[in-house]
């Protein structure tokens, strides 16, 4: 279960949630649970979203020659960092995720971006139009999803 609540100024939650969540707890009975509280930042929007894939990563897999999960998989390690992983004997380097960039660290992640194509590419690749919707043929055809998901 997750919720995502308000604290009032006084740090008190809402009494609905506190009896919704009170509810949940029954299945537990008698069993030990770990409750995490953290502060509520918000994942990179769809907007931010749609215009990575639509805009920045379109732009420079165009230029490159570069299909658009290749030039995702090396924005990533080169603006992301990597991390790496063992399995058995074996070690890899992958690169971090984007998936879970906030809103603000998203802005970060596309400023960079930006200013690596414009030196390194000579490629202009413009701020998010918040009107933009993205090219919903490119959406589905190249990334395999749908407007709606």
């Amino acid at each position: 279960m997750e919720y995502v609540l308000f604290v009032n100024k006084q740090g008190k939650l809402p009494k609905q949630a506190i009896s919704d969540m009170q509810k949940e707890f029954i299945s537990f009975a008698g069993k030990k649970i770990r409750i995490k509280v953290e502060k509520f930042v918000k994942k990179r929007s769809n907007l931010q979203n749609r215009w990575y894939w639509g805009v920045a990563v379109a732009y420079i897999s165009e230029k490159t020659g570069y299909f658009p999960d290749e030039v995702h998989e090396f924005l990533k390690k080169k603006f992301l960092g990597v991390k790496e992983i063992k399995i058995g004997n074996e070690s890899e380097e992958i690169p971090n995720s984007s998936a879970e960039l906030t809103t603000t660290n998203f802005m970060g992640y596309k400023e960079q971006i930006q200013a690596w194509a414009s030196t390194e590419l000579n490629v202009n690749i413009p701020d998010p139009d918040e009107n933009y919707k993205g090219d919903i043929e490119y959406l589905e055809d190249i990334l395999g999803i749908k407007d709606n998901e």
